[in-house]
């Protein structure tokens, strides 16, 4: 039993080596069978299979149509029913399509086209495809427009596609010239389709729309036909199909298929959402008049309901004052299309609102609805999108207007009911025989003899008035049976009517009851709430009015007393009154009497004082002369008297101009006498500074000449010193020496860094020299006394400060370049000749220390000289000028200087 076993291992090896030798046997039967491409049409398995698939697909197209309307009722059926069965012919249009399209996948439809260079394979089911599906949509399209469309439309339009795609496949099939006829002919047969799809756009609009303007859906849905269908001849003339442009196979079926999807698709999905959108309104209508969705009922018969119930959209339009006159369909019209717009927006509660304000504004019918925009309903004050979308659903409603009941529809047989109307006139005759004391017609005697039977004649006078009445009868039963059965139908749809108001108004019942317990129960709380307040508020209204009566009782109180006092007041007011009056009366009458004494004191004073005044005329006139003849004298004096002063005065100051002149006269001599003795002092101190200056210039040309003689016999020693010995240690050490020396003579020229050293420098010996001349030049300003030559000492002494600047300048300059360039031609003699030096370094030294220390001694002897004439020339200046001493004018100009 051990060795029976076995593992889990082994069989997985057992099934996979068994799988390997089924691969291979596949392998090697797929290497030796050859694989054909075609269909062997010999065989009855495949052919049992094609019959069978073919008479699937015609069963559901048979199917298909026969469980829908004819194609000629269809086109004059309602908006909703053609809407179903184009979207019915859509799903047959889908199912062939996938259908054919999976066929594509055997090889039975392979067929090589002739006259190609590639060997292309063309798959038949393609074409039939298209030959089955394309003239389906195109009679939808027909369905879809309605009655307004042509009937022999719906026979053309497919006719035109199907001969389209027969010239497609026929120059497909053909490999000659004629192929470009066969194209040719099917493109101008594919360019009246689009016409025709273009005018069918018009003619369902009534004109309004066309090709290149409107906004209805069914313009959209026929332009969308048009351009998805257009490219197809296009890319068939560049394919191998057709002229042979593109050659990949691959990229020509890629073309197909997207070409096939999207026409196909947005057709198909733009027609359910027309239908969807369609149904949307349908819906709202019926949520306007009141019904449940359940309600299976069509547009026409919404409408006969609305009419029936005696509003248009739930709104009476007489409650506006419209329905009225000439316009009243139209009118009546406009309140429906409101009614059913805010509806579908869900605005209901706002569509009284909105009907009152359009005919408060005189938009009262859809012509004035049809002429509004934006920029009038700006005006107008009116909502324009609830205007647009009002307009587009009058617009869309015209579209389809006389075609929901432009078409009358049979719904029952015609020869059904001829038999029904036979089946009663002979039920109607029947009843007639049975009839009593009317017997039915006799057979005539025979004309046997010349008596005639009197039983005879009332048989024949019988049958006359049955052959007369009986299709009066039967006419008279028909209509009775006519009426009936209209009374029945009316009944029943009036019971079903009042049995779904009856169901809406139990609703509505419901509602309301519950709406009222509600009521009762808000007012059962709100009359608790009332009575708590009315409690309070008559507790109110006690204490108001216990306080009013109290306020009444006080006021009367009040008035008592206020009328007491007032009659107190007015006797007391009244008897004080009237003894003033007596007091005033008694006054004035003393008063009067008063005056009148007056009066005559006056009217005698008077009279005294016009005497008095005639006398003082008088006695004024006599005095006026008098005074006049005095005052005449006196001014004759006065005048006399000013005469003399005047001319007395006049020879006073006369005499005592001619001294003041004559003592001016002798100042101004003074005065020039003086200026001129100062500008004669004046020019010499001049000469005097030119001549200190030509000095200075004699002095620093001997130092300049001193030291270009010590720098020739330094030259000459150095050249016949070195001509002894040229040492090399030699030549540094003299260049240091030469060095120090020669900066202690720059030091010594121009003042060094330390204070010491700049106090004795040539430097701050000139600068000394124009510290004094600018102290000279103030005490020359001081000096010149008179007023008139202030300008020109002015000028004089900014002109000597001008040229002792430039002097001092120069002069620095001029120092400053000699030494340098002493030092330059030292340095370069030196660097020149003191090369071959060697021996003698300290003979040397000494020499040079020697010559430097002469040097040093002339150049203190020059400046001690030239510090002794510049003392000179202040001295001189100061004596010259008679004012206070030098030491006092140092400490001023100092002071000011500080200050």
């Amino acid at each position: 039993m051990g060795e029976l076993t076995v593992s889990p291992q082994e069989k997985l090896f057992d099934a996979v080596s068994a799988i390997n030798e089924v691969a291979e046997e596949l392998t090697r039967r797929l290497q030796t069978e050859e694989c054909t491409d075609g269909v062997d049409l010999t065989d009855g398995h495949n052919v049992a299979q094609i019959i069978q698939g073919v008479g699937f697909m015609f069963l559901a197209m048979w199917l298909i149509f026969a469980n829908n309307s004819k194609v000629a009722v269809a086109q004059k059926a309602p908006l909703e029913q053609r809407h179903n069965i184009c979207a019915t012919i859509s799903t047959a249009v889908a199912l062939f399509s996938g259908f054919f399209n999976i066929l594509q996948l055997t090889a039975i439809d392979d067929f090589d086209l002739p006259g190609r260079s590639n060997n292309f394979t063309l798959n038949l089911s393609r074409p039939v495809e298209w030959i089955l599906t394309c003239p389906i949509m195109q009679l939808k399209l027909v369905v879809l427009a309605g009655s307004r469309v042509p009937s022999y439309r719906r026979f053309m339009m497919p006719l035109l596609s199907v001969a389209v795609l027969l010239c497609g496949t026929a120059s497909m099939f053909t490999g000659d010239a004629l192929r470009f006829a066969w194209y040719g002919f099917g493109l101008s047969l594919a360019s009246i389709m689009f016409y025709h799809n273009a005018i069918q756009i018009r003619e369902n609009s009534e004109g309004e729309e066309s090709f290149l303007h409107g906004d209805s859906d069914f313009r959209k849905l026929s332009l969308c036909l048009i351009l998805t269908w257009f490219p197809f001849p296009m890319w068939f003339s560049l394919s191998v199909e057709g002229f042979g442009v593109i050659t990949d196979g691959f990229i020509i079926e890629m073309g197909w298929v997207v070409l096939n999807i999207v026409s196909k698709f947005v057709f198909i999905i733009w027609l359910q959402r027309m239908k969807m959108v369609h149904q949307r309104k349908v819906e709202s209508t019926r949520e306007l008049y009141g019904l449940s969705a359940s309600d299976d009922m069509t547009e026409g018969d919404l409408k006969q309901k609305a009419i029936s119930l005696g509003t248009h959209g739930g709104v009476n339009a007489e409650n506006y004052g419209l329905g009225q006159g000439e316009e009243a369909e139209s009118e009546v019209k406009l309140a429906e299309l409101v009614a059913e717009t805010m509806v579908t927006l869900g605005m209901s509660s706002h569509t009284d609102r909105m009907l009152r304000l359009m005919v408060d504004n005189g938009v009262t019918n859809t012509a004035v609805l049809e002429r509004l925009n934006q920029e009038r309903c700006m005006e107008l004050n009116l909502p324009w999108a609830l205007i647009d979308a009002t307009q587009r659903r009058w617009t869309a409603e015209k579209m389809n207007m006389g075609q929901d009941q432009g078409g009358s529809i049979e719904k029952e047989d015609p020869f059904k009911k001829l038999l029904d109307a036979n089946k009663e006139r002979m039920t109607g005759k029947s009843l007639l025989n049975a009839l009593p004391n009317m017997p039915g017609m006799l057979t005539p005697p025979l004309a046997g003899g010349m008596v005639m039977d009197i039983g005879g004649m009332e048989d024949q006078i019988l049958s006359a008035v049955n052959r007369a009445l009986v299709p009066v009868q039967d006419m008279i039963m028909s209509r009775m049976q006519v009426m009936e059965e209209n009374l029945q139908r009316q009944l029943e749809s009036s019971q079903e009517a009042i049995s779904q108001r009856m169901d809406f108004s139990q609703i509505s019942l419901l509602q309301t009851v519950n709406a009222c317990q509600v009521l009762l129960q808000k007012l059962d709380s709100s009359q608790e709430t009332v009575m708590q307040k009315m409690d309070t508020q008559k507790a109110v209204v006690d204490q108001m009015v216990n306080s009013y009566s109290g306020l009444v009782k006080n006021i009367d109180g009040a008035s008592d007393s206020t009328k007491r006092a007032l009659l107190d007041t007015v006797n007391s007011s009244s008897d004080v009154l009237l003894q003033k009056l007596d007091a005033t009366q008694q006054d004035l009458l003393k008063q009067s009497q008063d005056s009148h004494s007056v009066l005559q004191t006056v009217a005698q004073t008077q009279t005294t004082l016009a005497k008095k005044v005639d006398t003082g005329n008088e006695f004024t006139q006599k005095r006026l002369v008098e005074m006049e003849s005095c005052i005449e004298r006196k001014v004759d004096a006065l005048g006399t008297a000013v005469a003399e002063g005047q001319a007395a005065a006049s020879e006073k100051i006369i005499q005592a101009s001619r001294v003041d002149l004559a003592a001016l006269a002798t100042q101004g001599n003074a005065m020039l006498d003086a200026t001129e003795k100062s500008a004669a002092q004046q020019e010499q101190r001049m000469t005097d500074v030119r001549r200190q200056n030509l000095m200075i210039l004699d002095l620093l040309t001997n130092a300049q000449q001193a030291m270009q003689g010590s720098a020739e016999s330094l030259e000459n020693f150095t050249r016949s010193e070195i001509m002894r010995d040229s040492a090399a240690n030699m030549e540094m050490q003299i260049r240091d020496v030469i060095m120090q020396q020669m900066s202690k003579l720059q030091d010594a020229f121009l003042g060094g860094d330390d204070e010491e050293g700049s106090g004795n420098s040539f430097k701050a010996a000139v600068t000394s020299m124009v510290m004094k001349l600018e102290e000279s030049a103030a005490r020359l300003e001081t000096a010149s006394t008179p007023a008139e030559d202030g300008e020109k000492q002015a000028d004089m002494l900014n002109n000597m400060r001008q040229e002792l600047a430039a002097l001092a300048a120069a002069l620095g300059q001029q120092q400053q370049e000699a030494s340098q360039q002493s030092l330059l031609q030292v340095s370069e003699a030196l660097r020149a000749e003191l090369l071959p030096l060697k021996d003698s370094q300290t003979e040397v030294t000494g020499v040079l220390t020697e010559k430097v220390a002469e040097l040093q001694d002339s150049v203190a002897q020059n400046l001690a000289k030239f510090e002794m004439g510049m003392d000179k020339v202040l001295q001189t200046v100061e004596a010259s000028s008679a004012k206070p001493s030098s030491q006092d004018k140092r400490s001023s100009r100092q002071a000011d200087r500080s200050g």
